[in-house]
């Protein structure tokens, strides 16, 4: 070999290290990026899902303790009813007109509405007493949430078709 070749060769400084080190580094901070925005959508979503979450069951407590009212109520008036009167026919009657239209003859009944069309739907039977002078109580037949109104789901699909209009 001749001399001049071998100095040509150490004034040249190998690049390749360099830029498949860089290529690597660069595309080991894109996937970092993208898991972290992925990270933080995913968050964000799980906390307006406990928030929603949250304000349903807030809601659901309320309209329970509107329910738990009814029922008190209902016994109060159901009390005064069995104290008035001993006479079965003349207790119902007489409970018909005391409720103010919360008893039918058979059943106490309540809807306190929520939101979303839904309702807590309430009926209460009334254990009379056996006895004269004891007091009577309320059977719960029904105490659940329902739906009031028929659920809708969205079946259009915006898909642009070109004509400048969606």
């Amino acid at each position: 070999m001749n001399s001049w070749s071998k100095n040509e060769e150490e004034r040249k400084p190998y690049r390749g290290t360099i830029g498949g080190s860089f290529l690597i580094v660069v595309f080991i901070v894109l996937c970092l990026v993208s898991f972290s925005l992925l990270s933080l959508s995913s968050a964000k979503n799980q906390w307006d899902l406990a928030v929603r979450n949250s304000q349903s069951v807030r809601e659901y407590y309320e309209a329970d303790l509107e329910g738990e009212a009814f029922y008190h109520q209902m016994t109060e008036y159901l009390n005064q009813v069995c104290e008035a009167v001993n006479d079965p026919t003349e207790r119902t009657e007489l409970l018909k007109e005391v409720s103010g239209g919360g008893f039918d003859g058979q059943k106490a009944a309540a809807a306190v509405p929520l939101s979303q069309g839904r309702a807590l739907m309430i009926e209460l039977t009334p254990r009379w007493p056996e006895h004269p002078g004891d007091k009577g109580n309320w059977k719960v037949d029904r105490w659940q949430t329902v739906m009031t109104e028929d659920y809708q789901i969205d079946q259009s699909m915006p898909v642009w078709t070109g004509d400048g209009e969606r």
